[in-house]
């Protein structure tokens, strides 16, 4: 018969005393994985001006839905490239800002539930 080593016990147990934080552990994993998506985001304001002030290109269709009939392409692409740039820097510091926030509230609380089963252990210690 086998033994399991040391490790494997204290992990296990880890695991088993984390267990009620692994929904936060999912929401963090989430919101590093859409930082990913934010940083593919980055490069579409300066393709935008490229395809279409160097490239010929037309705007995109999506782009033209918003922007009014008789405005010049090229203003348009004053005012949308830097719009876009701006909410892509708003979405990457939400992510920054929530992945942060929940990462030290999982810690906090896991450390705070450690902490109250040290003391509670030490206060049932004979002296």
């Amino acid at each position: 018969m086998r033994t399991k080593s040391p490790d494997r016990r204290v992990f296990r147990r880890i695991a088993s005393e984390t267990r009620p934080f692994w929904p936060h552990c999912s929401g963090l994993l989430i919101l590093q994985l859409a930082s990913i998506a934010v940083a593919l985001l980055t490069p579409i304001p300066l393709k935008l001006v490229i395809d279409h002030l160097f490239g010929g290109r037309p705007l995109p269709a999506w782009l033209g839905v918003l922007i009014p009939a008789g405005v010049t392409p090229g203003t348009v692409l004053a005012i949308a490239a830097p719009a876009l740039l701006v909410v892509i820097v708003v979405l990457s510091y939400l992510q920054g800002s929530g992945s942060w926030l929940l990462q030290t509230y999982t810690a906090e609380r896991i450390m705070h539930r450690f902490r109250l089963k040290l003391l509670g252990h030490a206060q049932h210690l004979p002296i």
